[in-house]
C-alpha cells in the first residue's frame, strides 16, 4: 500500500520489477511519484482528495453548455496524476505490444491496455482517471484559484494557448489534444456524489480539455464537456490511487 509510502519525507522507495525484457521503477517522494519504463519517465503529482463543485460554476456560465448542468457536488479520494499528457517513444510502444506507432494519441482499448499493463507491472492501481477525478484536478484541486481554463482566464488566446502549469503544477490540461476519461457519457444528476463513476457501457466516451474544429475553443474549459467514439484517438493521462 504506497498510502504510507508519502509520509517519507527525503527518501526514495523504488519498487522494481522486471518482465518481457521491460524494468519498470516506481520512485515515491512526499507528493509525487516518478514511473520509469526502461528508461523512460513519467511524473506523477499527488492531487489531495477534496469536495468540489463539478460543471458550469460561476466562472463557467457564460461559455457553458446544457450538459454542464446541474452543478453538482463530489467527493474524491486522493490520487496521483501524470503531470502532462503520455507520450511514449515508439520503440517502446512496439516493445510493450500495442498496435500503433503512435505514441501520443490512443483509441480507448489501447490506452486502457496500456494502463493495465502497467498496473500489473507496478502492482498498484493504475487507470484512465474518472470525469470527475479530470475536472477536479483541472480546477487545481483544493489550491483551485476558480480560473475559466486550467491554471489561466486567457479566454483571448482560447485556439493556440501556450501550455499552462496550473495550480498542482499539472501541465496542459486544456491545451493540445483532448484527453480520455473513463467514463461512458451520460447526463448529470444534482445528487452529492462521492467518487462517481459510470463506467457503463454506453454510445460515447468523456473526453476532456483540448479542442477540436467541431466543438470550438471553449470546449476547453475545465467544466466543458465533450464526447468521442471508442475508436477515436486522443491524448491520455493515467492516475494512481494513493
Amino acid at each position: 500500500e504506497f498510502i504510507g509510502f508519502r509520509l517519507v519525507m527525503d527518501k526514495t522507495i523504488e519498487v522494481i520489477t522486471s518482465t518481457d525484457d521491460i524494468q519498470c521503477k516506481l520512485n515515491v517522494y512526499k507528493d509525487s511519484i516518478i514511473l520509469l519504463i526502461d528508461d523512460f519517465r513519467i511524473p506523477f503529482i499527488h492531487v489531495t482528495g477534496g469536495s468540489f463543485m463539478m460543471g458550469a460554476t460561476d466562472e463557467q456560465k457564460k461559455y457553458a453548455a446544457q450538459d454542464e448542468y446541474p452543478v453538482h457536488k463530489v467527493g474524491l479520494n486522493g490520487y496521483y496524476m501524470c503531470k502532462e499528457k503520455l507520450h511514449l517513444p515508439v520503440d517502446l510502444i512496439k516493445k510493450i505490444g500495442l498496435n500503433t506507432e503512435n505514441g501520443e494519441l490512443f483509441t480507448f482499448e489501447e490506452a486502457s491496455t496500456l494502463a493495465k499493463f502497467l498496473a500489473e507491472r507496478v502492482d498498484m492501481t493504475l487507470r484512465i482517471p474518472t470525469e470527475a477525478e479530470w475536472e477536479y484536478a483541472a480546477r487545481g484541486g483544493k489550491k483551485s484559484k476558480h480560473s475559466i481554463y486550467s491554471g489561466t482566464n486567457d479566454v483571448e488566446h482560447e485556439w493556440e494557448m501556450p501550455m499552462t502549469t496550473n495550480e498542482l503544477g499539472l501541465i496542459g490540461m486544456c491545451e493540445g489534444k483532448q484527453e480520455w476519461t473513463s467514463d461512458y457519457y451520460v447526463e448529470y444528476i444534482s445528487n452529492l456524489q462521492d467518487n462517481p463513476s459510470f463506467a457503463q457501457p454506453g454510445e460515447n466516451i468523456v473526453v476532456r480539455g483540448g479542442a477540436s474544429y467541431r466543438y470550438g475553443g471553449k470546449r476547453r474549459r475545465v467544466s466543458a464537456r465533450n464526447q468521442a467514439h471508442s475508436e477515436s484517438l486522443n491524448a491520455v493521462r493515467f492516475i494512481m490511487a494513493e
